[in-house]
């Protein structure tokens, strides 16, 4: 909300490089919102435009994975979930998966009602995604997920990471007012973010995961 996507092309260059050492060839398309503002309904024509750029370019893969920072994380979410055939894998950049997406089993352990194979990643410092929520994304994606969904859902805390650590420029006044202060700087956020989401998108195309969402 209220970025331009150019605020993004130094992280996903650096998504690229770190893709390309382990041998990854990653194209990225950068939606480009009206007013700078990711209008809900409207999120699946950006998300299909920008794919419709990609394969004018020359892009002729088929592994689509879908990433998101912030509220666009929020609103990433039900376009995987409507469209996951389509989309092999999803990277939240200071948001999380919405509690509504798992549910306890009966042993106790949790269950997620969510399709789509989702890197959830954060930081210590990030003063709007706080460090309480990622270790409860980490708790019941991670520590207390059922064994059949193992792995489908990881989660990675940077320290010293904030919610500007995503991205470069001036920060929105909402991030001024609210994101606490770095702890690391954006170029070492950006390669770790980096070497996180290729690990990630070499995991799933390597695995072919296929999210079991019916409950024990």
């Amino acid at each position: 909300m209220q970025c331009k996507g150019a605020a993004y092309s130094t992280q996903a260059k650096a998504i690229q490089l770190a893709g390309e050492a382990i041998g990854q060839s990653i194209w990225v398309g950068i939606p480009q919102f009206l007013f700078d503002a990711p209008e809900p309904i409207l999120i699946d024509h950006y998300v299909e435009s920008t794919l419709e750029d990609l394969y004018k370019a020359g892009f002729t893969g088929e592994n689509i994975f879908l990433a998101a920072h912030s509220l666009g994380g929020v609103m990433s979410q039900k376009y995987a979930r409507e469209h996951h055939e389509q989309i092999k894998g999803q990277i939240l950049m200071g948001s999380a998966l919405m509690r509504d997406h798992h549910e306890l089993n009966p042993d106790g352990t949790t269950h997620f009602n969510y399709p789509v194979p989702t890197l959830t990643l954060g930081g210590t410092k990030d003063g709007l995604m706080r460090v309480s929520r990622m270790a409860e994304a980490y708790y019941h994606q991670v520590e207390n997920i059922e064994a059949d969904q193992a792995a489908l859902f990881p989660v990675f805390v940077l320290e010293g990471g904030s919610h500007m650590s995503f991205m470069t420029g001036v920060p929105p006044a909402f991030v001024m007012k609210r994101d606490l202060r770095a702890e690391v700087n954006q170029a070492s956020a950006h390669a770790t973010f980096g070497e996180q989401i290729a690990s990630f998108i070499g995991q799933v195309v390597s695995g072919n995961f296929s999210v079991n969402t019916q409950s024990q």
